[in-house]
């Protein structure tokens, strides 16, 4: 459990009951921005699975290829794997959700510094007139998450929390036989 003077920093009602940072309103948003593509694809795979149960309705899923360019899944990678790490954040998680927790904002501009990258690979094929609304919106959306990421004293904190391993002398409130 963190010292107890870091429990003056922020409101109580900002820590869980393992003692240590909940997550941000900020860092769901950004998670989920960041891996849009993989999670645009899901949602066309579940929507076509839906719509190929036969009938008029019937989708196929290369309706929906102009959606998402699939290279840039790549730069969701990283954001993914803090987005389980994040899902794994109990006292009894083992060393690699550990490991990359602590790396959370290292793997945030790895993720924003990969969708960069390929969007500058990608212009001279396309050129600046070749980018849609949607490809703009998503070069601010990340720039702003950028910003957010360098700039927050509370997501910094954030990472360097995770709840401590249970003590072996700890007993469960209940036995379960």
């Amino acid at each position: 459990m963190p010292e107890l003077n870091n429990f003056r920093r922020y409101d109580f009602i900002r820590y869980n009951r393992y003692g240590v940072l909940r997550p941000s309103l900020g860092l769901w948003l950004s998670l989920t921005f960041l891996c849009r593509h993989v999670i645009t694809i899901l949602l066309v795979a579940m929507a076509a699975g839906r719509g190929m149960q036969g009938g008029n309705n019937a989708m196929d899923m290369s309706d929906f290829g102009h959606l998402v360019t699939p290279i840039f899944m790549l730069s969701d990678l990283p954001a993914l794997m803090l987005l389980l790490a994040l899902a794994a954040r109990l006292p009894t998680a083992g060393v690699l959700p550990r490991a990359i927790w602590r790396a959370g904002r290292l793997l945030l501009l790895l993720s924003i510094l990969a969708y960069a990258g390929l969007i500058v690979r990608h212009w001279p094929a396309v050129g600046i007139s070749g980018f849609a609304v949607a490809d703009w919106l998503g070069f601010a959306g990340t720039s702003a998450i950028a910003l957010y990421v360098l700039g927050s004293t509370y997501l910094a904190d954030l990472f360097r929390e995770f709840p401590d391993r249970p003590n072996s002398n700890d007993r469960p409130f209940r036995q379960v036989h």
